[in-house]
């Protein structure tokens, strides 16, 4: 996916008028906890974290810190639809463990691209990507909605020029 972002970017004469794109995206969990482990793997404080993703747009995060002795599991609802502008973010409710990731986020324990909103947490999957969709494609991006089903993620995207 990355060579084809790459080659899109650098194709500076590219006319894109009248582009219309709708696209369904699954991206298996297997897959995410894979980038997951590489973005979080100079982290100091997260010492493992894994997730699982259920139907009806819940994600269960697996997680063990530097700050507290015991693992937890963080219990989210994702909202449907992504934020596009300025970058990629999901956002969630935090169903349990509200006290403990303010006490969190208070210790600077969570990753930057992680945010605390009392009991929401947006994630900017822009910037946690070591290798991002270049600003050309991301400019043609109108519209991402999440969806979950048992162990995958699908991303639905609408893109126009």
């Amino acid at each position: 996916m990355a060579s084809i972002f790459e080659q899109l970017n650098e194709m500076n004469d590219l006319e894109l008028t009248g582009l219309a794109v709708n696209a369904s995206i699954t991206v298996p969990e297997r897959l995410l906890n894979d980038m997951l482990s590489a973005e979080l793997r100079e982290n100091k404080t997260i010492t493992y974290c894994r997730i699982s993703i259920e139907p009806q747009n819940r994600v269960d995060v697996h997680l063990k810190t530097t700050f507290w002795p015991w693992p937890l599991t963080l219990k989210l609802k994702l909202f449907s639809s992504m934020d596009i502008k300025p970058s990629l973010t999901v956002r969630a409710f935090l169903e349990n463990h509200v006290l403990l990731a303010k006490l969190g986020s208070l210790l600077k324990a969570l990753p930057s691209e992680v945010h605390l909103y009392q009991d929401q947490v947006s994630v900017d999957i822009g910037a946690l990507m070591k290798e991002p969709p270049p600003p050309k494609i991301l400019a043609l991006l109108r519209a991402a909605n999440v969806q979950t089903d048992i162990g995958q993620v699908i991303l639905e995207v609408r893109m126009e020029a």
